[in-house]
């Protein structure tokens, strides 16, 4: 039961990079400006979670951890909402 945090931050990690692949090849193959900042947007939810899972096992304070997610989270939030505004 202690082991939950952990696997979800793991699986959350590995299904971004599974989002930020798909969004990869997409661009390649439409070449789309709006595809690149969502790749982007999903490769900022991947370090993320990369980072996150640093800190989970470097044993560092939640405060340290809810900073660098609240960072990670507006960064993927302006991509996405640019994404959406652009025409």
């Amino acid at each position: 039961m202690e082991y939950i945090e952990e696997i979800f931050t793991a699986w959350i990690t590995v299904f971004s990079l599974v989002l930020l692949i798909i969004a990869a090849v997409s661009y390649k193959r439409t070449a789309s400006r709006k595809m690149l900042y969502v790749c982007l947007a999903f490769g900022a939810f991947f370090v993320k979670g990369m980072l996150a899972t640093y800190l989970l096992f470097m044993g560092n304070s939640i405060i340290s951890s809810n900073i660098v997610a609240g960072f990670f989270d507006v960064i993927i939030l302006l991509l996405l909402y640019y994404v959406a505004l652009k025409k």
